[in-house]
């Protein structure tokens, strides 16, 4: 049985990257590189640069490197922001595959929990 396969032009990419949690103890310079080298690897697979959305919180160190490798550049990475794309822009996107990218930093209590900085997001069709 053959599998239908999405197109590439109807494939929508969205990549967070939270690096800056307003403490700069909390601050990491991955996340946000990672998902602008998520979206980039994206485009050279095929998908359309306009089919690409890229959300932003950099650390301060790496912001210009951001700056330079984000393919459309990027929208700042707040709940606000992200929300919003989803429940608004993306609710009446006709494409065929949704793939979603977030890199973010938790961070560790001191003593036995490890916290996650995530989103939620529930996009009723």
């Amino acid at each position: 049985m053959p599998v239908n396969r999405p197109l590439l032009e109807r494939t929508r990419v969205v990549a967070v990257g939270m690096g800056s949690y307003g403490n700069s103890d909390w601050d990491r310079t991955a996340p946000a590189l990672d998902a602008c080298r998520f979206a980039q690897r994206m485009v050279e697979r095929g998908v359309p640069c306009e089919q690409i959305t890229m959300f932003a919180s950099p650390a301060p160190k790496v912001r210009a490197k951001v700056d330079e490798l984000a393919p459309r550049g990027y929208q700042p990475a707040t709940w606000r922001e992200v929300t919003d794309f989803f429940e608004t822009q993306l609710r009446n996107d006709q494409g065929d595959l949704l793939m979603v990218f977030w890199a973010g930093h938790g961070v560790d209590n001191g003593e036995t929990q490890q916290l996650l900085f995530t989103l939620i997001v529930v996009v009723a069709r």
